[in-house]
């Protein structure tokens, strides 16, 4: 959740509503994906629980030996975001959001 917020400018961004794109994934070429082509450099899809499948068949693919959320915040610092502030981003949006609460 806090990643689709920093992503989308909370769901504003025009990758978001042109592309239905809460992760600025791009469209996959290797694995099993849901996008429908690429729109604007990046993965397009038919609406957002696409993207959220799309962005699990990712993680399913590329991250399913990390076990802690510290290994995935080191993940999404090294090979994810474009971003140096990225993860404290998703970080502060996470407390800003009480998504752990939430979520749990």
């Amino acid at each position: 959740m806090a990643q689709s917020m920093v992503e989308t400018g909370y769901w504003k961004s025009d990758i978001f509503i042109e592309n239905h794109n809460l992760f600025g994934m791009k469209e996959a070429r290797i694995r099993v994906n849901t996008a429908l082509g690429t729109n604007r450099n990046h993965a397009h899809y038919s609406d957002w629980v696409s993207s959220v499948l799309d962005y699990a068949f990712y993680q399913s693919t590329y991250l399913k030996d990390l076990k802690t959320e510290e290994q995935y915040y080191n993940y999404l610092s090294r090979s994810y975001a474009e971003s140096e502030n990225y993860v404290n981003s998703v970080k502060s949006m996470v407390i800003k959001e009480n998504l752990v609460d939430l979520f749990n």
